[in-house]
């Protein structure tokens, strides 16, 4: 997509958040009026959350199973990207196709999902576009610099109670330094791997007061070559491929993102723009492998004005109003006609205004009602072409192709919550959401909860909760006219959840919680191989006579438990983990029975040194069947992946650190399963050995 489209669509960005930081009522909004994204911690245990219930809360109180990683926690690792925070969260696994990385949760993780179930949030901000391909906001395509990062919330299990769709496996709130709040920090940092440096970048954060404003930037610059892969599957492809089957310098990735938080009395605004940019190596799409033509890149930038006001009797009413504007841009290399498409594009856009209003009503300390309504308005476009070909139907603007197919339409989301303490102990939660999608309907959501407080140190809850997700717009409509075809009948995906979960504090210093669960969902969408238009009889040798179409593949009941430990001691031991078991009433993609997760950092002997461990694990996975190949295996092998880090806080230079940190130490290879677009290739692996080293200033 031309740059200048890219600029103008970063430019109304940046004009909405402009004419919020002028008005006349923007100034002073302290950290603690503001809604999602400005909780203090009151405890190192017992962190407060935000993202459940639509107000500050101890998590131990909260209506869900809630986990919380902070700033100091995602230090402590070298973490770099939302995914590698995720990953160490437990009842979460991470997995990768070669283009963008996705998280899977409680064992569901299907392939190319690309964060279309997992609502993402930037303090409350809802990220997540219906497009439904093109980025997935878990890697470096995040437009919030890690620094300006204060702490991740992910609540496991639906919420559509309060979000809406996208909320169908969880919730992930990144919740940022607030305006005014003391987060300054400049940082410089290397990659590298396989015998070199790959790469490396900068960030940095501020916070202080302009006048009567406060404020709150941040940025992040990262370049990088990547790493060479070795796809033993090549040997079985009929294109040319690398003699030893390892495609070479085809990994570079570029990524620029900055975030700004203006308040000024009851006012805020915010918002950010990151352009992320990656070659492919993988060569999907049957296209030539090591390609230098082969790439994607998108933009994502929004901007957000809230009002928050108080009033009298303990009623609260909020608004708020967004531009959320999302860019993505794709190149496969062919052979030139009449062999090949030559070189194959796709874009694709999602520009959407929301409008959301709050009443929050607390007529006492054991009572609360909350009523709201948000609204969306869409207008996106997806068009595949090649510049080199005639097809169906010409597009003067981009040459020649499929589309461009747009879809305009409108959103409304209202929800009602209502809360009772009784006896001082038992908290009763109750939800309800009704959707309607203008394309596919609507739908009501319920969630019922009970939490009670049993002592001082053991905390009970009992959770329902159901979800609803409708088809995104690459799974109904989108056609290129080689590979995929649209499904105008796909109806929308829905869960319901149970859950039962206890906390035990033990000696102040570390919490342990134990959750057994049960999740049917039921039209899960997933991409599938089918004939191709017309064809009756397709050869199954033949893959110009099959298709990739999204279908509601079934139903899945999923059964389990997680056990979650974190320990806080001072400054000498901050540790979190967990393992998570979970079975599925029927064979499922990319499904692991078991996974754990163990992230460990201690300042002990010596407190100026920090050295910190992590380490993730999973059972076998089973492939895609669309991506299976006679005489392949069926799954892939269990993996084991080790982390560490040293961080030297320099004596006799304050703020000053000095951070190396490895992923992957051991070496080990990960493959994860892909979908059948991949073909010959059934799994693709997990990043080699990476080393950083990292310079940080924080005064």
């Amino acid at each position: 997509m031309p740059a200048v489209r890219e600029f103008r669509r970063a430019g109304l960005v940046a004009v909405l958040m402009a004419l919020a930081a002028t008005s006349p009522a923007a100034a002073q909004a302290p950290s603690d009026r503001l809604e999602i994204g400005a909780v203090e911690l009151e405890s190192l245990l017992d962190l407060q959350v935000a993202a459940v219930s639509l107000r500050e809360e101890r998590s131990s109180r909260a209506p869900a199973s809630v986990f919380v990683v902070t700033a100091e926690d995602i230090r402590s690792q070298g973490f770099e990207t939302l995914e590698e925070v995720l990953r160490s969260v437990p009842g979460l696994f991470g997995y990768r196709d070669g283009l963008y990385p996705m998280m899977g949760v409680r064992g569901l993780g299907l392939p190319s999902d690309y964060t279309t179930r997992l609502l993402v949030l930037v303090d409350g901000h809802p990220l997540v576009n219906s497009v439904g391909i093109g980025e997935s906001y878990l890697g470096r395509d995040l437009p919030v610099p890690m620094s300006a990062v204060k702490r991740v919330e992910v609540i496991k299990g639906p919420v559509g109670s309060v979000y809406g769709p996208t909320a169908f496996l969880g919730v992930v709130n990144v919740v940022t330094h607030g305006p005014g709040a003391a987060a300054q920090e400049a940082r410089l940092y290397a990659e590298g791997g396989q015998g070199r440096i790959a790469g490396g970048g900068a960030g940095g954060a501020w916070a202080g007061r302009l006048g009567p404003v406060s404020a709150a930037a941040s940025f992040d610059l990262y370049a990088s070559n990547g790493f060479n892969y070795r796809y033993p599957e090549l040997a079985l492809d009929t294109r040319p491929v690398p003699a030893d089957l390892v495609v070479r310098g085809r990994d570079a990735a570029e990524q620029a993102a900055g975030y700004l938080r203006l308040g000024w009395g009851d006012f805020e605004a915010l918002g950010g723009c990151g352009q992320f940019r990656r070659d492919i190596s993988s060569a999907p799409y049957e296209s030539i492998v090591g390609d230098p033509r082969t790439m994607l890149e998108n933009l994502t930038c929004f901007g957000q004005l809230s009002v928050r006001h108080d009033l009298p009797g303990g009623l609260m009413l909020m608004g708020r109003l967004a531009y959320d504007d999302f860019a993505y841009h794709d190149a496969y290399g062919y052979d030139p006609p009449p062999d090949g498409y030559g070189l194959y594009r796709d874009d694709a856009s999602d520009r959407w205004w929301s409008l959301e209003a709050r009443a929050d009503w607390t007529p006492s300390p054991a009572t609360r009602l909350m009523a709201g309504l948000t609204g969306e308005l869409h207008r996106t476009m997806q068009v595949a072409y090649s510049e080199q070909l005639p097809s169906l139907v010409e597009d003067p603007v981009n040459g020649v192709g499929i589309g461009p197919i747009r879809k305009d339409y409108a959103t409304l989301n209202t929800y009602l919550l209502a809360e009772q303490t009784l006896f001082g102990t038992l908290r009763l939660h109750g939800g309800l959401t009704f959707y309607v999608h203008q394309i596919f309907g609507s739908r009501l959501t319920p969630k019922l909860a009970a939490v009670w407080q049993a002592s001082r140190d053991d905390v009970a809850k009992l959770v329902y909760s159901e979800g609803f997700r409708a088809p995104a717009a690459a799974e109904a409509y989108f056609e290129d006219g080689t590979d995929y075809i649209g499904n105008l009948d796909l109806k929308p995906e829905t869960v319901r959840s149970l859950e039962a979960i206890y906390e035990r504090r033990v000696a102040d210093v570390a919490t342990v919680a134990l959750s057994l669960f049960q999740n049917e969902y039921r039209n899960l969408i997933q991409f599938v191989t089918v004939p191709a238009p017309g064809v009756v009889n397709p050869d199954p040798n033949d893959p110009t006579q099959w298709r990739q179409q999204a279908n509601n593949v079934g139903s899945l009941r999923l059964r389990g438990a997680e056990l979650a430990v974190s320990v806080r001691w001072g400054t000498l031991l901050r540790a979190w983990g967990g393992i998570a078991w979970q079975e599925a009433d029927q064979r499922t993609a990319n499904f692991p029975e078991l996974t754990g997760n163990l992230a460990v950092a201690t300042r002990w002997p010596w407190k100026p040194l920090q050295i910190g461990v992590n380490l993730l694990a999973g059972a076998a996975r089973a492939k895609d069947e669309s991506a299976a190949i006679p005489g392949q295996t069926p799954a892939v092998d269990p993996y084991l992946l080790l982390g560490a880090s040293a961080t030297l806080d320099v004596p006799g230079a304050t703020g000053l650190s000095v951070q190396l940190a490895a992923s992957n130490l051991l070496d080990a290879v990960v493959d994860h399963p892909v979908t059948g677009d991949f073909t010959p290739i059934s799994a693709i692996r997990d990043p080699a050995r990476t080393v950083r080293l990292f310079v940080r200033y924080r005064p």
